[in-house]
């Protein structure tokens, strides 16, 4: 479950949502996401965006043989907050 500081963290950063809506479409290596967001001026910007959007659960990744990468994608179907502000992944 994701804290909700995590979560409004997460979701007040324009290049984490970014990446979220790239990872809805399609499983992205890391080089991916980083050339799929020109506003990124360091490849190092888009990974440490990943390795937070990973703590939070948001995403998962998993090493890809045949492109010798991580391929980074969504870990979740839809989020909710009900009205004690509780947060439920599914």
């Amino acid at each position: 479950m994701i804290s909700k500081k995590e979560l409004a963290l997460t979701l007040g950063d324009e290049t984490k949502v970014k990446i979220l809506q790239l990872l809805l479409e399609n499983p992205l290596t890391l080089t991916q996401v980083f050339k799929a967001l020109p506003s990124l001026k360091r490849r190092e910007s888009a990974y440490k965006s990943l390795q937070k959007l990973l703590k939070t659960g948001l995403i998962k990744r998993r090493f890809n043989e045949n492109k010798h990468a991580y391929v980074y994608s969504h870990n979740f179907k839809k989020i909710e907050i009900n009205q004690q502000l509780e947060i439920k992944q599914k």
